[in-house]
């Protein structure tokens, strides 16, 4: 039995929204651009979101940084010496 071939006509797909779309300020210190998001949208991208969330744990990060920097210089001294 031959296939039925698909016609050329495309078909046109409507999309609902549940959740309604408001227009919103970016919560990011230096961003505060105008954006139209859902109601539990904070910020107007990923890097605004990733930028506040490096703002908020800015002590955890420094902490951590310095303690990498802090093995990497003493391995390297013990190599130096041995």
């Amino acid at each position: 039995m031959p296939r039925q071939q698909k016609s050329p006509e495309i078909e046109a797909r409507v999309i609902v929204r549940h959740e309604k779309q408001f227009k919103k300020n970016c919560e990011e210190q230096s961003c505060g651009n105008e954006f139209i998001g859902l109601t539990r949208q904070r910020f107007c991208s990923a890097k605004c979101r990733n930028l506040a969330n490096y703002h908020r744990h800015r002590e955890r990060y420094s902490e951590t940084k310095a303690a990498k920097y802090q093995e990497t210089k003493t391995h390297k001294e013990k190599q130096a010496t041995a």
